[in-house]
């Protein structure tokens, strides 16, 4: 099912009774757009409830703690967790060695490390644009679930959403985010460890601010492949140089990795399409918009 109509049938299903529109579900698309507004309606009464749950710190919060911490930072989101759960990604394919150490570091506790889980996992959306607050409303249960294997309620985690605040919010003042952000890199000579052409199509470049950029180039998917090599490449460069990573749940395994080798890794995520999007403009109501986002570079 296409995403326009899910969110159309979305909009259309809030407004009636769940119980009676069941009895007339006779495609397989309504079963799948029930059942997800079911899920909706078990999400946010587990969030209202006395749920315990970990504290995860808000976006900029996170970008915060990395601005007067030197610590490195990787990301957990749907696409991490997929893989988890034993399903193929937009950008990695399953691979039981990257899933059993997405595990191990899940689990792990590291004073060199802050792990960024989803903050909406455990709150409810608000000032979200329609695409991103159906995903988070039906979709968070899952995940949430998911995540409760692994991680420690009284533990403190980054937000991985700190590279989409464009995408993802209605009414944001984006202009000072992204300026707090780049000060991570502003002026100061790095290391980018990214896909091949991640900044093929980027016409405004959020880290011009830093001196020097030196590039380590991986594959554009699946790039767990190629993990050893990126390691090794990352490894070899002078580990006061802060890592950048632009590279789908390989980037979570290879910020960890760098962290307990003495050097400072970031996981990036989307951020530079983000900042890309917003100087552009670009319209988020447009489901292509919101596709060309999300697929591989």
């Amino acid at each position: 099912m296409g995403f326009e109509l899910f969110t159309r049938n979305a909009r259309y299903l809030f407004k009636y009774n769940i119980k009676h529109l069941w009895r007339y579900a006779s495609h397989e698309h309504d079963v799948e757009v029930l059942g997800q507004v079911i899920d909706m309606i078990k999400n946010e009464r587990e969030l209202n409830s006395d749920l315990k749950q970990p504290k995860v710190l808000t976006m900029q919060e996170t970008v915060q703690k990395l601005l007067t911490e030197d610590i490195s930072f990787c990301r957990y989101g749907d696409g991490e967790l997929d893989l988890i759960k034993r399903k193929d990604g937009v950008f990695q394919r399953y691979d039981a060695k990257l899933v059993a150490l997405l595990k191990e570091i899940l689990a792990a506790r590291s004073d060199k490390l802050l792990v960024g889980i989803n903050y909406y996992f455990y709150h409810l959306p608000e000032n979200m644009h329609l695409a991103q607050e159906v995903f988070y409303r039906c979709k968070t249960l899952q995940y949430r679930h998911e995540l409760a294997r692994y991680i420690d309620n009284d533990r403190v985690y980054g937000d991985s959403l700190i590279s989409m605040p464009y995408h993802l919010y209605l009414n944001f003042d984006c202009a000072s985010y992204y300026d707090q952000v780049s000060k991570l890199w502003a002026n100061q000579e790095i290391v980018m460890i990214c896909g091949k052409t991640v900044f093929d199509k980027i016409e405004h470049n959020i880290f011009e601010r830093a001196a020097h950029i030196e590039y380590i180039y991986g594959p554009r998917q699946n790039a767990f492949d190629s993990y050893d090599e990126l390691l090794n490449k990352a490894l070899a460069t002078d580990p006061k140089k802060t890592k950048f990573l632009i590279m789908g749940p390989t980037a979570t395994v290879l910020a960890h990795e760098l962290s307990q080798r003495g050097h400072r890794a970031i996981d990036i995520g989307h951020l530079a399409k983000d900042y890309n999007s917003w100087k552009l403009q670009k319209d988020l109501a447009d489901p292509a918009t919101i596709h060309n986002f999300y697929d591989k570079d």
